[in-house]
């Protein structure tokens, strides 16, 4: 009786950690997916949303549907930065002056 008791309490004291480590990923998963929509959506508005920020977006949000945070979070944070880059392109007003015809 007491062996049993005793396996249990090590074995879900041992997984305790992973767990908390799970959430808090996902967790600054969600945060950066968050962040990442919205300045991609603030490019779009100011006339420049690029198609490979929308993918990576995707990407991200198909990862977390598998439950790999680690990777989702990767590319919601790789997704924030193309949006954050797109955004500043919108913001320079010369930006389609420099397109080739």
């Amino acid at each position: 009786m007491y062996r049993i008791l005793f396996f249990t309490l090590l074995a879900s004291s041992t997984l305790l950690p992973f767990t908390a480590y799970a959430d808090s990923t996902q967790a600054q998963y969600e945060h950066a997916q968050q962040m990442a929509v919205a300045t991609h959506e603030e490019a779009g508005k100011a006339g420049n949303q690029w198609t490979t920020t929308s993918d990576v977006l995707d990407a991200a949000e198909t990862a977390a549907k598998t439950g790999d945070y680690e990777k989702a979070m990767t590319l919601a944070q790789r997704a924030q930065a193309l949006a954050k880059l797109e955004l500043a392109q919108a913001q320079d007003g010369d930006w389609q002056k420099a397109r080739p015809e």
